[in-house]
């Protein structure tokens, strides 16, 4: 019993949301872990496509961030938002997709809407 008379129960706290961050630029990535960090996010990342792909199986994040323009995918840029797509455990993980200023080619930004992007942020990303 609490001294304001009921003895009502707090909820458990809830696990931080799991974030995963695949971008090619090291120092973005960096930056990105540590504010979603600071926001008290479990935040995840890699530079490299492949091994963020395995890294978003394995641990099912809350949100994916991804990069619109990864050099080092295999066939284009939007290869891995593909396989996020078509793959059972990530398909309907919120995607947000980092792209260039540039992009202001309606044929990229059409490519882009058919893979399905949740939500889309022109770079550069100031992620403070």
């Amino acid at each position: 019993m609490s001294r304001f008379g009921s003895s009502v129960n707090a909820p458990p706290p809830r696990p931080p949301r799991k974030v995963v961050v695949i971008v090619d630029e090291a120092l973005l990535v960096q930056q990105m872990l540590k504010t979603l960090h600071m926001g008290g996010y479990d935040a995840r990342g890699s530079t490299e496509p492949v091994r963020g792909f395995n890294l978003a199986r394995a641990i099912r994040p809350d949100l994916l961030i991804i990069d619109g323009k990864m050099p080092r995918c295999i066939h284009d840029r939007f290869e891995l938002l593909f396989k996020v797509r078509h793959d059972p455990g990530l398909r309907t993980v919120p995607v947000l997709l980092l792209v260039e200023q540039a992009w202001h080619d309606s044929e990229e930004l059409f490519k882009a809407a058919n893979f399905a992007p949740d939500a889309y942020v022109r770079k550069p990303v100031d992620p403070m």
